[in-house]
């Protein structure tokens, strides 16, 4: 009874510190909700302008000040930042265990073979060398975008910084001298609900991204966010911040998505980007065929319209017709761009008001039209598009290639406890009952011998033999005695047992293996 008391209360402080790390967001904090049908369109959206026209007021927003991050010209790369790629430093794609090299050529080549051009990557994590692969990077016209996550306050200070306070003062001043010694263009700031403002200097602005969304109030320095579109009842939903600021870049991101062209839509609805996040912490959940050729078409498109997109006044539901079919329109003075979806299972066509037809022939399907009043030539893009479209997307597979994961056993040992020789000094016996893992946070997208396919929850009865485990922490001492009798051996040095001098034995003064601040 006693492992299992431990367990509960080890799983309650991990649900509570996980509840802490993520910042708390009001109701409809990222998305606003579509109108009920095409006959209420109309009022929603003079709801929604008054509604828009009050929260900047109430926020004191300046589109026009010159201190706001969309007004400086080195940020404003983030209002066209429409695909980003999200990547761990230790995957296949990017890593080659064999020359241990980086190849950053070989990631782009493929991403770009299969989604087209990415805008920007994040690379996860970040510290503490990583220079070249963002060179390599830079080279291919791919900005890098590292992670800061607030919530590690266990790692150690930042030298000279041991009495700052963390999160704010120590991190901004990290931040600030990392940023631009590794090149990197701008950071992620994880769990956070917009990254304050005393992260932001306008001289030297750095581009702020955070996961959880931006407030009204943060909208001036934050020029790009992370969007989990949750809490809606009608689709598509409405990006809330770029309703507010048509100049922000929304990033959609669904990583445990199996149907991710409802979010590919909806970014195509809102003229927003996408991440593309296939490996979620070492699980693989990759995108379709057809998803991926769904992105290359749509961000082919926003790409190409990107100024009127990011800088035009945005109309969400200009259009809408009660089977299924949702237009958006950007306008600048003297052209526009509709961006249209269809999110039911047949063909259609429908009039957009006063311009042209647009037949689909695709189920959820997207397309645009172009207006312009400048005699903008389009021709090669045109012919650009209809080779890319000559086959349909329904003739693009749906099958989504999860890998299949395997529990590599050990060699079986007895565990019986019998025996006085199985006793050992500081060690304890701890009596184990059954016990079922039914919490979210237990093998997210982990796959279980009894199971067919990784999950992101599982359930079963597990039978567990008493075990012997140590009271106490390895010390240095005993490590070092294992590695003498053991005579193992590393593949790197690198950062390897720093505390000890010249790494060839464990120091006098150090009795615990564990880091104090």
């Amino acid at each position: 009874m006693r492992a299992l008391t431990g367990l509960y209360l080890s799983t309650a402080c991990c649900l509570f510190s996980q509840t802490l790390a993520w910042d708390q967001k009001p109701d409809g904090y990222e998305v606003i909700d579509g109108p009920d049908g095409p006959e209420s369109v109309d009022a929603w959206r003079r709801n929604w302008t008054a509604w828009k026209k009050m929260e900047l007021i109430t926020n004191r927003y300046n589109p026009n000040d010159s201190f706001n991050v969309y007004n400086i010209q080195q940020t404003q790369w983030t209002q066209q930042n429409s695909v980003q790629t999200f990547i761990m430093m230790n995957d296949r794609s990017i890593y080659d265990r064999e020359t241990k090299q980086y190849t950053v050529d070989k990631d782009v080549d493929e991403m770009q073979s299969r989604v087209g051009p990415i805008d920007s990557v994040l690379i996860w994590p970040a510290y503490p060398n990583i220079g070249g692969v963002i060179a390599d990077f830079h080279r291919r016209g791919v900005r890098v975008i590292i992670p800061y996550n607030p919530w590690d306050i266990g790692a150690r200070d930042e030298s000279g910084l041991v009495e700052m306070v963390r999160m704010y003062n120590a991190d901004i001043t990290t931040l600030t001298e990392t940023t631009p010694e590794l090149l990197a263009d701008g950071f992620n700031g994880d769990t956070m609900y917009g990254v304050p403002k005393s992260f932001y200097n306008c001289s030297n602005p750095l581009v702020a991204a955070p996961e959880g969304g931006v407030p009204t109030a943060y909208l001036s320095h934050n020029p790009m966010s992370w969007g989990y579109f949750f809490g809606y009842s009608h689709f598509p939903p409405v990006a809330r911040a770029k309703f507010l600021e048509s100049r922000h870049m929304v990033q959609i991101c669904a990583r445990w998505s199996l149907d991710r062209t409802a979010e590919l839509l909806t970014a195509f609805f809102n003229g927003a980007g996408y991440v593309v996040w296939e490996n979620v912490w070492g699980t693989w959940n990759a995108m379709t065929e057809r998803e991926d050729e769904t992105a290359k078409r749509m961000f082919a498109i926003l790409r190409k319209f990107g100024t009127i997109v990011s800088t035009g006044a945005w109309t969400p539901y200009y259009a809408m017709k009660s089977d299924g079919l949702f237009a958006s329109a950007f306008t600048l003075s003297s052209e526009s761009l509709y961006t249209v979806i269809s999110t039911v299972q047949k063909d259609m066509t429908y009039e957009v008001p006063l311009l042209a037809d647009q037949a689909g022939e695709d189920p959820r399907a997207l397309g645009a039209i172009y207006g312009t009043k400048t005699g903008n030539d389009v021709t090669q893009f045109l012919n650009e598009m209809q080779a890319m479209t000559t086959k349909p997307l329904t003739k693009y597979s749906t099958a989504r290639k999860l890998l299949q994961q395997q529990l590599i056993r050990s060699s079986s040992s007895n565990t019986s406890t019998s025996s006085e020789s199985s006793r050992r000094y500081g060690a304890c016996i701890e009596p184990v009952s059954a016990w079922t893992p039914n919490f979210a946070q237990y093998g997210t997208g982990v796959q279980f011998p009894w199971e067919n396919r990784p999950w992101n929850n599982h359930s079963t009865r597990l039978l567990v033999q008493d075990f012997l485990i140590d009271k106490r922490p390895v010390t240095n001492a005993q490590y070092s005695a294992f590695l003498k009798a053991s005579g193992y051996s590393f593949n790197s040095l690198d950062r390897f047992l720093l505390h000890w001098e010249n790494r060839q034995g464990a120091p006098a003064t150090l009795k615990l293996c564990c880091f104090q601040r």
